[in-house]
């Protein structure tokens, strides 16, 4: 089951590709425009992500994981989230620069 969950999930970061790629369907994510308007690396730059509502889809599907890791990125830049846990996402896997599947 967990197999089928793990195939559900973004197979490169959404900057990567231009927005989410949940289940793989890419779709106008409101994120990450705001994210390239303001000039950001992502939405722990920003001093509102705690209550953004261009977050909410992922918050309902994630519940306090998002705001959780955006706070660590914040306090302890993205190389301490990347190694968290385990790596479920292929971009997490990547190695010699090709996506791992």
């Amino acid at each position: 089951m967990l197999d089928g969950i793990i195939k559900l999930q973004c197979k490169a970061t959404c900057q990567e590709k231009g927005g989410c790629s949940i289940g793989g369907n890419t779709h106008d994510c409101k994120a990450l425009k705001c994210i390239k308007s303001k000039e950001y690396h992502g939405c722990w730059q920003c001093s509102d992500f705690d209550n953004c509502d261009k977050l909410k889809f992922l918050k309902n599907s994630y519940g306090y994981v998002i705001e959780d890791n955006l706070k660590i990125i914040k306090e302890k830049g993205i190389e301490s989230v990347k190694s968290r846990g385990n790596k479920y996402y292929a971009w997490q896997r990547k190695k010699d620069g090709d996506v791992m599947e």
